[in-house]
């Protein structure tokens, strides 16, 4: 039976064991990493702790979730770790002698990153200000990612805005009622008796309503005129139609004479500035605190003798008709607009939160109604 001494070869070698906090392998006699000083004894140990401790993960830059050190890529995302072999892959490590430039593999589009020549120069983390001196990407105390390196790799497009989306759709509604040589037909919104009343079967109204496009519609006044969106549109300009009071819409009416005092509101409001022969139209409106692109098409209710029935602008302008037909949509039908207040179609029309203020005392005061202070009111 032979002894096998402490100090012989051989038993450095039964006796290795591996740090897993950098996983550099260490001889037995080591009680510390001889990289990292990490213990020998909480690698060697079994340990069923899955909380990761510090200095013991890596955080993903895309989900910023926390992986082990063993883990090459991140458990949640997918997304591959970002450590030094992977920067020198891109070309993005810095303080290494200087190589050719290579394009990225790997990736859809290609970057071509000049390395700095020169020795290893330690750098600030802008996140924790940690001064790094052995890691070159990552930071040693937060784990996070260098910034200007993290600011090379490609992101993602940004997203639409609301306003570019509607204007691609806008276009691509006009291009295909070009290829067809149609005029465009909103579904969501048809010319049908669903979208003047909730229920158009129990609807005695003796009035009888025809839908007709723009171009079919009746003017008895300015009829040489031809239809715009705007001519310096004037509060003066509104009117509520043939039969005055038949929608019951002063509310809206209102705010719109409000807004006419600035063009330049009126203008926000309409996304579709222009007259447009395809009958494509777009408003932008406040429906229950956000912001929404309505589209409409250019039939309107007439009369039986074609003129149109709700509301209407002087100078063949259509921004009233436009808007009045939108806000009916957002609503669900025009019989919506009925009753209201001026400060709900500001609201609709701005974004606003809008505060009505009473100039004089209801007629049939309540019980717990203050008395009204003029002064205070005129203060406000």
């Amino acid at each position: 039976m032979s002894v096998v001494g402490e100090d012989s070869p051989i038993a450095g070698e039964e006796q290795k064991w591996t740090c897993k906090k950098c996983t550099l392998v260490n001889s037995g006699r080591s009680l510390v990493c001889e990289a990292c000083y990490g213990s020998k004894l909480r690698s060697v140990t079994i340990n069923h702790d899955m909380t990761l401790k510090k200095g013991e993960f890596w955080s993903c830059s895309k989900c910023t979730l926390k992986n082990a050190l063993t883990a090459a890529t991140c458990k949640a995302c997918k997304t591959k770790k970002v450590d030094y072999e992977v920067a020198m892959n891109v070309g993005l490590a810095v303080g290494l002698p200087s190589r050719s430039r290579s394009p990225r593999r790997g990736g859809s589009k290609k970057h071509t990153v000049t390395i700095t020549t020169g020795p290893y120069q330690p750098w600030q983390c802008m996140i924790c200000t940690f001064e790094n001196t052995k890691s070159h990407v990552i930071c040693d105390m937060c784990q996070r990612m260098r910034e200007d390196v993290n600011s090379i790799f490609p992101k993602d497009p940004p997203r639409l805005t609301q306003e570019e989306m509607s204007n691609k759709h806008w276009n691509y509604i006009v291009r295909y009622c070009k290829l067809k040589k149609q005029s465009y037909v909103d579904d969501d919104f048809p010319p049908m008796p669903t979208s003047l009343y909730y229920n158009p079967t129990e609807v005695k109204d003796s009035h009888t309503i025809k839908w007709k496009r723009l171009r079919d519609i009746v003017v008895e006044e300015d009829k040489d005129l031809p239809w715009a969106v705007f001519r310096r549109p004037q509060p003066s300009d509104i009117s509520q139609g043939r039969i005055l009071g038949v929608l019951g819409n002063c509310w809206l009416l209102s705010a719109l004479a409000v807004l006419a005092e600035r063009e330049d509101i009126v203008r926000a409001v309409l996304v579709t500035r222009d007259f447009c022969p395809q009958g494509v139209y777009q408003v932008r409106l406040c429906k229950d605190g956000h912001w929404t692109t309505v589209l409409v098409d250019d039939y309107f209710p007439c009369d039986k003798r074609g003129h149109l029935f709700y509301s209407q602008a002087k100078r063949k302008q259509l921004w009233v008709p436009i808007i009045e037909k939108a806000v009916a949509k957002i609503h669900g039908c025009y019989e919506a607009l009925v009753s209201g207040r001026a400060i709900e179609g500001l609201a609709t029309l701005t974004g606003a939160p809008c505060e009505s203020i009473p100039l004089q005392p209801s007629s049939m005061p309540a019980p717990a109604e203050e008395e009204l202070d003029i002064d205070l009111i005129w203060a406000q």
